[in-house]
C-alpha cells in the first residue's frame, strides 16, 4: 500500500467500511455535544476521540456515541447492496442482526459498549462474544440498543455520509459538526491544539 494512499488496495471493502464506521462514532459524538478530537481509520484498531473523561457522559450519550459505529458500518454495507434498512440481507439476515453480530467482532467497541451500560464485564467477555461471532457459540449476555436509537441514526445518516466521504477523499479538512480537524496521514485526523 501506498502510505498516503486512502484505502488498502488488498481490502478496500473493508477500509471503506471502517471509515463510515469511524464517521458513525464522530457524528453520534457531536450530536451528544461531545468534542471530537482525533479519528483514525483502520479495519482492525481504528478509533474516534470523543472527549477525555468518561465520568462527565450524561444519559445514554456514551452507549449511542459506540453503537453508532457499527450501526454507521451495517448502514454503508446495506446502501452498497441497495438495500432498505427494514430488508433482510441475500442471507437472511436483518439490518438490526448484522449491527449485533458486527459489534460482537469489534471487541474493544463491544466492551466499551457494554460497560457503559454498567456492566462489570472484562476482556474475557468480549472474547466470548467475538467468539459467538466467529463460532456460533453462545455470548455473555448482552444489553440491545435503545429502542429509540435507529430512527435518531438514520436521522443523522446524512451527515454520516458526509464526513464519511470527505475523508474517503482524503480532504485536508475534516468538519464535524462545529469542529475541524486536519489531516495528518493517509487515514488520520486531527483537532489542532489551541
Amino acid at each position: 500500500m501506498h502510505p498516503d494512499s486512502i484505502v488498502d488496495e488488498g481490502e478496500p471493502f473493508r477500509w471503506y467500511l471502517a471509515y463510515f464506521h469511524e464517521s458513525g462514532h464522530a457524528v453520534a459524538a457531536h450530536r451528544r455535544n461531545r468534542p471530537v478530537n482525533e479519528i483514525y481509520i483502520h479495519p482492525d484498531n481504528g478509533y474516534t476521540s470523543h472527549g477525555s473523561d468518561d465520568t462527565d457522559y450524561k444519559g445514554d450519550d456514551h452507549q449511542f456515541i459506540v453503537y453508532a459505529g457499527p450501526w454507521s458500518e451495517v448502514r454503508a454495507l446495506w446502501a452498497t447492496r441497495n438495500l432498505d434498512t427494514s430488508t433482510n440481507d441475500a442471507g437472511g439476515n436483518s439490518f438490526a442482526d448484522t449491527v449485533r453480530d458486527l459489534l460482537r467482532k469489534n471487541d474493544s467497541d463491544w466492551l466499551e459498549y457494554h460497560q457503559a451500560m454498567g456492566y462489570n464485564y472484562d476482556r474475557s467477555h468480549s472474547k466470548q462474544a467475538r467468539a459467538a461471532y466467529d463460532l456460533g457459540s453462545s455470548p455473555p449476555v448482552e444489553c440491545p440498543p435503545g429502542a429509540s436509537w435507529h430512527a435518531l441514526y438514520e436521522d443523522m445518516w446524512h451527515e454520516i455520509i458526509k464526513v464519511g466521504l470527505t475523508m474517503l477523499a482524503g480532504e485536508q479538512q475534516l468538519r464535524v459538526g462545529d469542529a475541524t480537524l486536519h489531516r495528518v496521514g493517509a487515514h488520520r485526523w486531527l483537532l489542532p491544539l489551541p
